[in-house]
């Protein structure tokens, strides 16, 4: 009988050494889970080549190096998370844009720099996208607005700059949104993201700067932007508001 490795589940096994290359020889696996352990180097790009993946969660480990473009190849994965490793930097591959089953992309507490790229619009099956802690930069891609599936969204701890995209009120399905510690410059209450609140902020209803009132019947729970001391974002219905003082 012919035995084949479907998963390698050994997550906080406190597992030293390099993820190997030799990985590539177990095209039926269907889960990586090696989060939580103590795994250094680089990320084998060869994992780009089991497209039986669905879950890939190699977070909190010491990888280093970059994210593979290779990743790119892996239509069926649903779970990508490679955050909490500090060690991984340079830029988010436009190749990630093709993972067309995507439904988590946890990319929180690395050390990625540059822009975001648009190609991550194109993930339509996307609900849950955490960039928080890196060094991100530059404006906010208007065309992730079209990611009607998305439920959270964490952007916080980078150096994001200009407005919020407008097409981002019509996330519809959004029920975490996060913008704090950025530079950016925005009037949410003008730009109708108020109006996709569950309720106003204490429960009530509230009123723009022109005194028209917004209707909050959306699914946002928590929305937290540079609203405090310091900041340059306009929010009255925020759930928090951030200081940069």
């Amino acid at each position: 009988v012919e035995r084949v490795v479907v998963a390698v589940d050994l997550p906080e096994n406190g597992l030293r050494g390099e993820i190997p290359r030799e990985i590539a020889g177990l095209p039926m696996l269907g889960r990586l889970n090696l989060w939580s352990n103590e795994i250094s180097g680089t990320i084998p790009s060869q994992i780009g080549t089991l497209n039986n993946l669905s879950t890939v969660k190699l977070d909190d480990n010491l990888l280093t190096g970059y994210v593979p473009s290779d990743l790119g190849r892996l239509s069926s994965v649903r779970d990508l998370s490679l955050s909490l490793n500090p060690g991984i930097q340079g830029r988010i591959p436009a190749e990630l844009g093709d993972m067309s089953s995507l439904e988590s992309l946890d990319l929180g507490g690395m050390g990625l720099r540059g822009a975001v790229p648009t190609a991550l619009g194109r993930l339509e099956n996307l609900t849950r996208l955490y960039l928080q802690n890196n060094r991100l930069g530059g404006t906010l891609p208007d065309e992730y607005g079209v990611l009607s599936g998305l439920e959270e969204l964490v952007l916080s701890g980078n150096g994001f700059v200009g407005g919020v995209p407008a097409s981002w009120s019509g996330l519809r399905n959004l029920r975490r949104l996060e913008l704090q510690f950025n530079d950016l410059e925005a009037n949410l209450d003008r730009e109708g993201f108020c109006s996709m609140m569950r309720t106003g902020r204490d429960g009530r209803f509230g009123r723009d700067e022109v005194g028209g009132q917004y209707n909050a019947g959306g699914q946002l729970d928590v929305l937290v932007a540079d609203c405090g001391a310091g900041g340059r974002v306009r929010c009255d219905c925020c759930t928090r508001c951030a200081g940069l003082d």
